[in-house]
């Protein structure tokens, strides 16, 4: 039992790099297959990304932000209870618009299938077109 122990270790030994050729060879056929099996997929994902990259522009709108006043507090009671909120502020920043994975078994509204569209975008089953927006301020 022994001897056959050190002689497969022997072996291995000596074809250490076939052995790690074979491996590797083995993992590239199989990535390759599933490549060929998801192709349909594959594509329709990076037809996807592609549109998007050629639509997606900076915007030209200036946004316009109303003043917020910070507020500052300089002594916070240690006895506050788990329910005492403290005011902060977010700066408002802008949101372009973009592609939003929705939940299991949801599916865009025909109005953002259509406004999608009409942007050039393909939304594929379980996606959404979300519209550019700003958001931020006080938080509370």
């Amino acid at each position: 039992m022994n001897r056959q122990k050190n002689t497969v270790l022997e072996w291995i030994h000596t074809h250490k790099k076939e052995l790690i050729t074979a491996g590797i060879s083995i993992a590239v056929l199989i990535t390759i297959i599933i490549g060929i099996k998801k192709q349909a997929t594959l594509k329709s994902y990076w037809m996807s990304l592609k549109q998007l990259v050629e639509k997606t522009t900076p915007t030209d709108k200036v946004a316009t932000y109303s003043s917020v006043t910070k507020k500052s507090v300089s002594v916070i009671s240690t006895n506050a209870s788990s329910d005492t909120i403290v005011p902060f502020t977010k700066s408002p920043h802008h949101v372009c618009e973009h592609i939003r994975t929705l939940p299991n078994g949801y599916n865009a509204s025909l109005e953002k299938i259509k406004m999608a569209k009409d942007k050039g975008i393909a939304l594929l089953p379980g996606q959404t077109f979300v519209n550019a927006y700003t958001t931020g301020g006080i938080v509370a």
